[in-house]
């Protein structure tokens, strides 16, 4: 199994987080698909109550996606990689490190097949990762 979509009911069943963890199977997270206000108790009512946080802490490889523009979300909860960060970081209290992280799992779960274009990815990330936390870094101190 190279990744799992869509799989955060798998924090109903600790086996299946289980098997994940050792199998470092990557598994998508789009939170704003996830969240269905009034859908139901089958759905996730807000993004606080999302399980994302619970998978991360327990050990599973997880990456930030935002699935199919059109259909997710709607006009009050716009669905997109920017937005996906945000929920993450405001309303799912992940750190800034830990998305990069996140992020780095994404470029591993890649369709890329050739290990040396996945390779590239890695460096090609990690460069711009180094990049951005540098200026963020550069911000604060002028705070």
């Amino acid at each position: 199994m190279n990744r799992i979509g869509h799989g955060w009911c798998m924090s109903k069943d600790i086996d299946v987080m289980k098997r994940c963890i050792e199998k470092k199977v990557p598994v998508e997270i789009c939170l704003t698909s996830n969240v269905k206000p009034g859908a139901g108790k089958e759905w996730i009512e807000t993004y606080e109550q999302h399980p994302v946080r619970q998978m991360y802490d327990a050990g599973v490889k997880l990456c930030i996606n935002s699935d199919n523009l059109l259909i997710s979300g709607g006009a009050d909860r716009e669905a997109n990689p920017t937005t996906e960060i945000e929920h993450f970081m405001n309303e799912c209290q992940f750190s800034l490190l830990e998305i990069c992280e996140l992020l780095r799992n994404g470029v591993d779960a890649s369709f890329y097949h050739k290990e040396e274009e996945r390779m590239n990815m890695h460096s090609i990330f990690d460069q711009e990762i180094q990049n951005i936390l540098s200026e963020h870094q550069r911000s604060f101190e002028k705070l």
